[in-house]
């Protein structure tokens, strides 16, 4: 059902694709869709998830959790850059949804609200090791990191600028640079 639904939110509008348009391309009947995710939105919302475990979410643990700051700082910008690459059209379609749907916005405001937290833990650890530039607040650097590592940052050089992944996180890098010390490069 994940894969239909992903496909046809993929190829259409969310608004043009019915629940048994779904159901019919799983070989379900609706309400067995409706048994399992209660609503349209939360079948959606398990297809974000979905798209995030196919994307490479897993990775971007793995680069927050390495030691040095500056390095898993890094390591997270070129994650995301894959990650958001690897499902680019549903991200995109989600995302722009949200800005007219009050039931997605609130899954987009959610998974905002926890790339917002590891932005705070991230800073934190620059913070620690020495790595923020002398005048950067936390607060700024938090900003600063949530921008680069926001959907719409990528996007901008993904689809507007025409770059690939790596050198969209390459990109970034160099913008997330601003804000920490030359030994963090």
């Amino acid at each position: 059902m994940l894969e239909a639904a992903r496909s046809l939110f993929s190829e259409g509008g969310y608004y043009e694709i019915s629940v048994e348009d779904i159901a019919a391309a799983a070989g379900v009947v609706r309400s067995t869709i409706y048994n399992l995710f209660g609503s349209k939105v939360a079948l959606l919302e398990a297809v974000v998830h979905d798209a995030l475990r196919r994307a490479g979410f897993q990775g971007l643990r793995d680069a927050m959790a390495r030691e040095d700051a500056a390095e898993a700082a890094h390591a997270m910008i070129v994650a995301g850059c894959e990650l958001w690459a690897t499902e680019h059209v549903i991200f995109r379609k989600v995302i722009g949804l949200a800005a007219v749907d009050d039931a997605v916005r609130g899954l987009i405001d959610r998974l905002e609200a926890s790339r917002r937290d590891d932005m705070g833990r991230l800073v934190t650890r620059l913070a620690e090791q020495g790595y923020l530039r002398a005048g950067c607040s936390e607060e700024r650097a938090v900003r600063v990191f949530e921008l680069l590592t926001s959907f719409e940052a990528f996007d901008h050089f993904f689809t507007r600028a025409g770059l690939g992944p790596a050198e969209t996180a390459e990109e970034l890098w160099l913008q997330a640079q601003a804000t920490l010390t030359p030994s963090a490069s």
